[in-house]
């Protein structure tokens, strides 16, 4: 009969896989999820709601983000749907908890709507970002900056579809930066090929 034994490294191999295995499912189930801050869901709220984009922190430990619904935005056809979106700081309270501040409604006219996409700062601490509509009805992409006493100036920077016919349209992602402080992303469609 032959004998069926396994090399010992094979053996310490399968060893070092169950421990690792046995590892991994403990702290698997030792996690546990924490509910920082609950949006209103209510369309009469002033506040945002769907947060559907990534966050970002400040070096203070403020969130920031957007919500593609909610807010207070002017048009009809935002109230009608429940608001088209904010950006929000969300700060932390001393003993805990989290309270909404909006920075921006969005909804009038030219000022996009309904961003689906979240923020980055720069290096001076501006906030960017995306959002639908816009001049054209292509998608805009905004700047947002801190003001004296805790205000922001909000600015449209660039309307799709405006620039030329090849432009992009309807810009769903986020943004992001280069060593030089170029700003770079994509758009769902437009371009040469329209798709």
């Amino acid at each position: 009969m032959q004998d069926q034994t396994f090399p010992s490294s094979l053996k310490m191999l399968l060893c070092i896989l169950t421990a690792t295995a046995c590892l991994v499912g403990l702290r698997a189930t030792a996690q546990t999820e924490t509910v920082l801050y609950s949006f209103n869901r209510s369309n009469t709220a002033q506040g945002g709601k769907s947060p559907d984009a990534q966050i970002i922190f400040d070096s203070s430990g403020n969130i920031y983000g957007t919500t593609s619904f909610g807010g207070n935005g002017g048009s009809t056809a935002c109230a009608r749907d429940g608001g088209c979106g904010t950006i929000f700081e969300l700060v932390p309270q001393a003993g805990g908890g989290w309270t909404e501040k909006v920075l921006h409604n969005f909804g009038h006219a030219q000022d996009g709507h309904n961003p689906a996409a979240g923020l980055v700062f720069d290096n001076a601490g501006n906030l960017y970002g995306t959002a639908n509509g816009g001049k054209d009805y292509c998608g805009i992409v905004f700047e947002l900056s801190p003001e004296a006493g805790g205000k922001w100036d909000y600015s449209v920077i660039y309307s799709f579809c405006s620039q030329s016919p090849n432009d992009g349209d309807l810009p769903y992602g986020s943004l992001i930066f280069d060593s030089a402080g170029n700003l770079y992303g994509a758009t769902a469609e437009g371009g040469l090929y329209g798709t």
